[in-house]
């Protein structure tokens, strides 16, 4: 009897989705064809697309955009495919789906962007990929944004990287934290530097009257602490 690629188990996985959660891209790949893209979705909310995005399988997601699969779809979170490659740092699959029409200021559910995603991790080439595919430094509902990820997580070369794209180093959440209070709190001495090189403002307080001096000094950061006072 021939099987159906379509039958679902007791948690209603299909055999594409339990080999996609197992991470068996040779088993997934072969039941890909056998099923109508536009329709599936995993438990999660899931695309086919989002799955192949998130680990980088360029011919999966060759062929999924060519089979019409929707390049700007939402899983259950609001991510699109894009979110999902800029996460993982599949700079490929970025230009893929932005060649292919995905939307690079798409939001999330907490109004993060793709771009927000590879500043958080740190992937440089992605994000040059993301800019140069129409992404903007947009913030997120906190106003937090790309620039105050990358400061936060002492990305320096997604740092410099924002701030030669435009992005602004006084650019403050709703808290009234800056960039520059990110990255003294944290002690990454190097964003520090770079962010006072590049105009940042180490005289901006957030909501409770702290300056990134202050929160360099709370925080034991001796190092931003010094720069900070320069």
């Amino acid at each position: 009897r021939k099987a159906d690629p379509a039958a679902k188990d007791e948690a209603g996985r299909t055999p594409l989705e339990i080999a996609m959660l197992a991470g068996n891209v040779e088993v997934a790949g072969a039941l890909i064809p056998a099923t109508d893209v536009r329709s599936f979705k995993t438990t999660s909310g899931e695309s086919l697309l989002h799955w192949a995005a998130a680990n980088g399988l360029q011919d999966a997601v060759a062929s999924l955009i060519k089979r019409k699969g929707d390049v700007n779809e939402k899983n259950a979170d609001g991510e699109t495919p894009l979110h999902a490659a800029a996460w993982n740092g599949h700079y490929q699959v970025c230009g893929m789906l932005l060649d292919a029409g995905a939307d690079p200021l798409a939001r999330d559910v907490s109004a993060k962007t793709p771009l927000y995603n590879a500043c958080w991790n740190g992937h440089f080439t992605t994000v040059t990929t993301l800019v140069k595919g129409g992404a903007r430094p947009a913030g997120d509902e906190r106003g937090y944004t790309p620039l105050h990820a990358a400061a936060w997580q002492g990305h320096h070369e997604v740092v410099t990287a924002l701030l030669d794209y435009g992005a602004n180093p006084n650019v403050q959440d709703e808290d009234g934290a800056t960039p520059l209070h990110k990255a003294a709190w944290r002690g990454h001495d190097k964003v520090v530097e770079t962010l006072l090189k590049r105009k940042a403002d180490r005289s901006l307080k957030d909501s409770d009257g702290f300056t990134a001096l202050d929160m360099a000094k709370s925080a034991g950061k001796s190092g931003a602490a010094t720069l900070l006072s320069q």
